[in-house]
This record gives C-alpha cells, structure tokens and sequence, in this order.
C-alpha cells in the first residue's frame, strides 16, 4: 500500500487526474492514469463526466446543458454507450 500512497502523491504533485481502486480486502490497490482508464477497459462516469466513446448517439439517457449526448450508439457496429459532443466542439475532438 505504501507504494500506492507514493504513486498518488506523485501524480497528485504533477496534477496528474487519476482513479484510484481498491478491492473491499484492501488487498489489490490500483492507480490508473484518466487517460489511459479506456485502454485498460476501464469505464467511468462520475458526476455525469465519463470516458465513453465518442460517436453518434441514437437514444440519449443524458443531455447536457449545452446540449451534448450521452446514449446507446446509433451505429451499428457497436451498440455500447458513446458520448456525442456539440457540433461545434467536434472539430476540436481527437
């Protein structure tokens, strides 16, 4: 755990945004970069703010004041949750 508390620190120090997991048992402590949750098959959503993918929503469960979506993919390769942002914040999406 001590390694755990060492690895938080630095990240915290260099503003690093992080997830921190941990099993009930306290056992398996894990510390994981934002950027690179998705990577790992790790999902989040934390006050309406996620990793989802982003892509054309069909059906929304989510639209934000701006009016950006989240929601079941409206294609049909995948049917799993995606994030739609505005159309002017598209192009500044990579």
């Amino acid at each position: 755990m001590e390694e755990t508390i060492k690895k938080m620190n630095e990240f915290g120090e260099q503003k690093i945004p992080f997830l921190f997991v941990v099993d009930y048992a306290l056992q398996k402590p894990q510390i994981i970069k934002l950027e690179d949750a998705q990577s790992q098959n790790v999902f989040f959503k934390i006050n309406n703010q996620s990793n989802f993918p982003f892509g054309k929503v069909g059906s929304a469960n989510f639209v934000s004041a701006n009016g950006s979506k989240r929601g079941t993919s409206a294609s049909p390769n995948y049917s799993g949750t995606v994030f739609e942002p505005i159309d002017e914040f598209k192009g500044d999406i990579a």
